[in-house]
């Protein structure tokens, strides 16, 4: 078996899209079963790997790829595609009750400064929080608690997955153990990976 680095052709003149547009649309080149795609080169020439039989010649344009080093560039694409579902996932948001928070980034330190800001200011009892643009509600000190628990455990478990994918990209040894990480990789959504926050906190 042969590991192949490529790209797409042109369906019809068989160029690859690194030396022209694919103006009859992308195409695999002959006798290579692709494996996977590098999804930060989307673009003009997509960065593709693949297999071939022993006796496969592969063009001027290709590279014939070693054993590890393609294992080691399948490995690290599946941790990059982890890391960006995570990053989708995290920032989300979380519904608690029939409340949705947002978690961006901002919103997550938002949430975090309301809740330090309280823990500093005893006399406080309730505060002003949008929890979505333009949705406004006020919220009791026990309430800003329970958001800052919500979103902390929302945020954890997403990073939570991501390792313990990261720890399943590090065993895979063949391309069979590797498809029911890709699999989860891929189908992992808010559904999977979160339990539903019932309780009415805001």
């Amino acid at each position: 078996m042969k590991y192949i680095q490529f790209t797409y052709v042109d369906y019809a003149t068989r160029i690859p899209v690194s030396k022209e547009p694919a103006k009859r649309g992308p195409d695999i080149p002959e006798g290579i079963t692709p494996t996977f795609a590098v999804e930060s080169s989307f673009g003009q020439a997509p960065v593709l790997y693949g297999i071939a039989e022993d006796d496969y010649e592969p063009e001027d344009w290709m590279s014939v790829v070693a054993e590890e080093d393609f294992f080691t560039a399948f490995k690290q694409e599946l941790k990059d595609r982890a890391r960006n579902k995570r990053k989708m996932l995290e920032q989300g948001g979380v519904t608690i009750g029939e409340k949705f928070i947002q978690t961006s980034i901002e919103d997550q330190n938002r949430v975090s400064n309301m809740v330090a800001g309280l823990n500093v200011t005893p006399d406080a009892t309730q505060v002003d929080f949008e929890y979505a643009p333009g949705q406004w509600t006020v919220i009791t000190r026990e309430e800003a608690t329970a958001i800052g628990q919500a979103v902390f455990n929302h945020v954890q478990l997403s990073f939570t997955w991501c390792k313990d994918v990261h720890a399943k990209v590090d065993s895979i040894a063949t391309l069979e153990d590797a498809l029911p990480v890709v699999q989860e990789i891929a189908f992992a959504n808010s559904d999977t990976l979160y339990p539903a926050i019932d309780e009415p906190v805001v």
